[in-house]
Order: C-alpha cells, then structure tokens, then sequence
C-alpha cells in the first residue's frame, strides 16, 4: 500500500468516527461549527454516500470559512451567518500538525481566525487528522501561518529577522501576487522548527500591532484530537 492509500484509508477511519460522533451527540440537532480543509471535505464527503447527511439538517450551521460555505451547498446544506453566531455545542476541524501535548498548527487554508472564533465558542471542540500530521513538538513538519494587516508587515519582518526565523508571504497560485483571507488580510509563514513553547511564541507574535492572529491552537482549544492509521484510531486528549 503506498503513501496516499495509507493516507486515504487513514481518512476513512477518521470518517467513521466523525459521523459516529455526530450522531451520538446531534441526533436531535445542534449548533455546530465547521472548520476547514480537505480532510473536512472527505469526511462530509464519506458521509454524503452513505447517506448520513440528513442529520445535519438537524443542525444550525457555521461554517470557519468560505470555501467551507461552498462546500456545504454543493452538498445541499447551508450554512448560517457569522454575524448570528453565539454559541456552538460542538466545533469540528483537522489541523495541519498537532502533538500530544494538544497543540496544534492550523492556517494551511488560511482560516485560522474564524477557526479560533468558532473553537473558542464552542462547549466541544473535536480535531481530526491522519498519522502524517502527528509529531513529537509542531514546527516539526509545518510552518506556523500569521495572519497580518498589510502595515503590519514591516514589523513582523524585524521580529522574525531579530529571531532567526525565515518566513515567506503567502502567495496566490492562480493570480499574481499575495494570498488574501476571507477577512482580507496577509498571511506570513513562519518556519520555526519543533516549538518547545508554543505559547510564549504565539504571545509574542500576537503583541506585534497589526498581527490579528497565528496558526498555533493551545490546548484550551481543544476537548479531544482524534488520530487516524489505516487499521486503528488513536485519541489524544
């Protein structure tokens, strides 16, 4: 089996439980928020051919981005307004690098700020990533996504330069020019290596004006990350 089918089938035992989760606690609807990515996507995906997406139109729905949005309408839901938002019972996403520390690196798709909204409003907040994403301190793998002002780009530039981290600004693959989120900023990627101490870094990337927020998620974000393996789920929490 190679890499991707190991990946996929990682993906499948994470589908089971997600919609296994669901149904034990949205069976008669919830407030649920959903994050954003492809592991997202398959899991809704796996569960549009089995048939089990009727049970979140028992649901009121949010949804950490647009695409997201986009996403639930091709399969026939709708998503509610941000600007209703209040609170959530259960919030759902994946994350690009998480250890078992419970910190995590979100941001690949660029939502992270909407993503910590909804998380932070949420009573539940359930994760689920395949084995790739797993190691022993994030900054292993990934880089760590900020998100900025354009003004504040300059400063941001001192602090990475002062520290020793390289970084790149986000570019576009299918236009000229920089990355925009949903909520019209930049986004910075920082290549930090294995963070012993996450917080401290997030904090001080946070006090810079102009930053609105990073990709590091800390364990007050999260109630459990579920880890899928080909023939086996592993839990953190």
């Amino acid at each position: 089996m190679g890499y991707t089918d190991t990946v996929s089938k990682a993906r499948e035992v994470l589908a089971h439980k997600f919609w296994e989760l669901l149904h034990d606690e949205c069976r008669d609807g919830c407030v649920l928020g959903i994050g954003t990515g492809t592991t997202i996507e398959f899991m809704l995906s796996y569960g549009v051919r089995r048939g089990y997406v009727g049970l979140l139109r028992r649901c009121i729905l949010f949804c950490s981005s647009i695409r997201s949005e986009m996403y639930l309408r091709k399969i026939g839901l709708k998503a509610a307004s941000l600007t209703f938002v209040d609170d959530l019972d259960i919030y759902v996403d994946s994350a690009d690098e998480v250890d078992d520390r419970k910190y995590m690196i979100k941001g690949g798709g660029g939502a992270m700020l909407r993503e910590k909204v909804l998380c932070s409003l949420s009573r539940k907040k359930y994760f689920f990533v395949d084995f790739a994403k797993r190691s022993a301190m994030i900054g292993e793998k990934k880089f760590v996504p900020i998100e900025i002002e354009y003004v504040a780009l300059p400063l941001l530039a001192k602090f990475l330069a002062l520290h020793g981290y390289r970084y790149e600004v986000r570019n576009a693959k299918a236009k000229y020019g920089p990355i925009m989120t949903d909520n019209n900023n930049l986004i910075v990627d920082v290549y930090t290596g294995a963070l012993r101490d996450p917080e401290t870094f997030d904090r001080e990337i946070a006090s810079i004006p102009g930053v609105v927020t990073t990709g590091i998620f800390t364990p007050k974000h999260v109630t459990m990350i579920f880890v899928g393996y080909p023939d086996r789920l592993e839990i953190i929490d």
